[in-house]
């Protein structure tokens, strides 16, 4: 079940967009659960270098992204850090129960949804979009499209991916 890139630009469109009201709470569950995942496998400094890769990358697209550094925020992923229930509540409401419940805090992707809160809906879902897409294409050069879909499908959920079927 291997994607190529247009395909997961599909895949995280239909993600981020489920709920394009609420294009925040539902960017910030998106990223908690990737890095959740990912953290557990890479750890959460090969999560915070491609995190800030990305947004390195994308900023050069979205000027008003964050630009941050692996070292302004050294306590990105703490491990015991509990996620805000009012946000838990938010983007559970949002996503449903096919995305896995995450562990991670949103105080690391607080300036990033700052940014997102400043502009419209539109800008702040193609931005989202955008720097997803490029966290996961990383991704998908370091590790191969399967285990990249593999990840995708452990950290969202089957229903998530159902854009790449829907376009095939």
């Amino acid at each position: 079940m291997d994607t190529s890139p247009l395909q997961r630009q599909q895949i995280v469109r239909h993600a981020v967009l489920q709920e394009p009201t609420d294009v925040l709470s539902t960017t910030l569950h998106l990223w908690q659960c990737l890095a959740q995942e990912l953290s557990a496998i890479i750890g959460q400094a090969g999560f915070q270098s491609m995190y800030f890769r990305s947004l390195h990358l994308s900023s050069s697209r979205y000027h008003f992204l964050p630009s941050q550094t692996a070292n302004a925020t050294a306590e990105m992923l703490a491990p015991n850090a509990a996620m805000n229930q009012a946000t838990s509540v938010a983007a559970g409401a949002t996503l449903g129960a096919h995305i896995n419940p995450p562990s991670a805090s949103a105080e690391p992707f607080a300036p990033l949804l700052a940014c997102l809160a400043a502009q419209s809906a539109e800008e702040a879902g193609r931005a989202s979009i955008d720097l997803l897409c490029t966290f996961i294409d990383i991704l998908a050069v370091l590790i191969g499209e399967h285990l990249t879909s593999t990840i995708l499908r452990s950290a969202w959920g089957d229903r998530a991916l159902d854009a790449k079927e829907h376009h095939e």
